[in-house]
């Protein structure tokens, strides 16, 4: 059950739509004329995963890009991570040998992302770089590399935009900071 709280709205539908934009140039002119693999990382990533994807192409990136998703969780319920991972979905295609994009709604204590990057490795692509929409340096328990940053947050518990509390926000348009009452 969650406690009582309110919610302050940290980034607007608008400025989300723009950031990813920003970012869907930067990886367009990297990847340029090659192939390129997304993989979001369930639940949280889904939305940015399909923007992000479609952003890409307004960018100028018009070869073939490939989406698939890896679920994986730290949280159980509430708004503290459990510190341990889980595995709750395997990609659909093989990544050999091919440029693979990590697209992250956000880096907390960077264990999911860490995880993710090791199992991802072993699968053997070509290249394997990592976005994320948001990242809380300050949460950091792990050390992970993130090529392309969307905003860097303090330590607040967000929802909105496919982040959720106790799955609740999940469909809100905008993020929000959870302020506890």
């Amino acid at each position: 059950m969650a406690k009582p709280h309110h919610l302050d709205i940290l980034f607007s539908e608008e400025e989300i739509q723009a950031k990813i934009a920003e970012l869907a140039s930067a990886v367009a002119q990297d990847y340029e004329g090659r192939e390129l693999v997304l993989i979001g990382i369930l639940h949280g990533g889904a939305a940015l995963l399909t923007d992000f994807a479609r952003a890409l192409w307004k960018a100028g990136l018009t070869t073939t890009v490939y989406k698939d998703y890896i679920g994986i969780s730290s949280y159980e319920s509430g708004v503290d991570s459990t510190g341990r991972v889980v595995f709750t979905k395997e990609l659909k295609n093989s990544i050999k040998g091919r440029h693979v994009l990590i697209v992250e709604d956000i880096v907390d204590t960077g264990r999911s992302l860490a995880s993710a990057i090791v199992i991802l490795k072993a699968k053997e692509p070509t290249s394997l770089e990592t976005l994320a929409l948001l990242s809380k340096p300050s949460r950091r328990e792990v050390e992970v590399a993130v090529k392309y940053i969307g905003w860097e947050i303090p330590n607040t518990f967000v929802v909105g935009y496919d982040l959720d509390y106790d799955e609740m926000y999940r469909t809100m348009p905008y993020i929000g900071s959870v302020v506890f009452d």
